[in-house]
C-alpha cells in the first residue's frame, strides 16, 4: 500500500555532505584494508549499489526537490580527492 505525501509537506533536503562524508570514509576503509581482506572492493560495490537505490528513494519520497544553485567547485571536498 502506497501512502502519497504532498511535496510540501516533506523535508528540505539540506546539503551533500553526510552522503559525499559516506563515500569517502567507506574509499579510505577500501583502500586501507583491501590488502588484507582483497573481497573489500566487491563489498564495496554490493553496499555502493545499495546506497544508489536508498539515496533515490530518500530523495524522491522523503525530502522536497533540492533547488540547484550554480557554485564554482565543490568545496572542501575538492581537496580531498
Amino acid at each position: 500500500m502506497y501512502i502519497y505525501t504532498r511535496r510540501c509537506d516533506c523535508v528540505q533536503y539540506e546539503d551533500t555532505y553526510e552522503d559525499y562524508l559516506e563515500m569517502l570514509i567507506q574509499f579510505g576503509y577500501v583502500t586501507l584494508f583491501s590488502s588484507a581482506f582483497p573481497m573489500a572492493a566487491v563489498c564495496a560495490l554490493l553496499n555502493n549499489v545499495i546506497e544508489i537505490r536508498s539515496d533515490a528513494f530518500k530523495l524522491c519520497m522523503t525530502f522536497q526537490r533540492p533547488f540547484g544553485e550554480l557554485v564554482q567547485d565543490i568545496g572542501i571536498w575538492q581537496v580531498c580527492s
